[in-house]
């Protein structure tokens, strides 16, 4: 099981860690926005409610919710969408040792943030749904090279033939699709967000089984053992 950091209530220095939160696209519309912080905790006092979490957003309280035993929870709050930076954020996670609870202490697992997101490339890529939208517009790209795939089904990508491709200034463009459905998932992207993999090698068969091989032992190892492996295939 991994987790996060861990937090120690009320301890002046271990009691409050800071996450970066990364948010593009974010829309300057009035509306709500959510955040989903799920915690562990690995103390138990046998006091009710011993467990205390505070949230904040940029500087700013959004929640805080009690929990009690060694178990998981899941705090869920609602915040103004306008707390929310275009790039860069803080979430600050508190734990606070209530009166009558001797120690309490818990990890971070890990957080989600659901807000109103602009249709703008960032890095020249964009993953979108159709969200019930009868044309979907991604703006912001920085190469006239579009493509789109739909990546409903992961496994089994489609290119998105069809797509309308315009400039919308300077060095600067936006590309139009209808979804298939409201669940339709797409990735755009221009040739400049192709990603590069880190290594490519060719997938060669073994001939293992070849009777020409003629193996009496066989050792499948990693580079770190291999040394150790040379010398138990010399022993044998």
């Amino acid at each position: 099981i991994w987790f996060w950091k861990n937090i120690a209530a009320g301890h002046p220095t271990l009691g409050r860690k800071d996450f970066p939160l990364f948010a593009y696209g974010v829309s300057s519309v009035s509306t709500t926005a959510t955040m989903m912080v799920r915690m562990h905790s690995t103390t138990a006092t046998g006091v009710s409610n011993e467990h205390h979490a505070r949230v904040a957003l940029n500087g700013t309280t959004i929640g805080e919710g009690w929990w009690t035993g060694i178990t998981s929870n899941i705090l869920t709050m609602t915040f103004s969408q306008s707390l929310l930076i275009e790039g860069s954020n803080s979430v600050e996670v508190t734990g606070l040792r209530d009166a009558g609870v001797p120690y309490s202490t818990f990890y971070v697992n890990h957080f989600d943030v659901i807000y109103t997101r602009e249709y703008a490339a960032h890095g020249d890529l964009l993953h979108v749904r159709g969200e019930g939208n009868a044309v979907i517009t991604v703006d912001g790209f920085t190469n006239g090279t579009l493509m789109a795939m739909d990546v409903t089904v992961p496994t089994r990508p489609q290119v998105v033939q069809g797509m309308l491709v315009e400039s919308s200034g300077v060095n600067r463009w936006r590309a139009s699709l209808a979804p298939q459905s409201a669940q339709s998932e797409y990735v755009l992207s221009s040739i400049a967000g192709v990603k590069t993999p880190a290594w490519l090698k060719v997938d060669e068969s073994s001939r293992l089984k070849l009777a020409t091989t003629e193996a009496d032992y066989v050792i499948i190892t990693v580079p770190e053992l291999r040394s150790g492996a040379i010398t138990l295939a010399d022993y044998r």
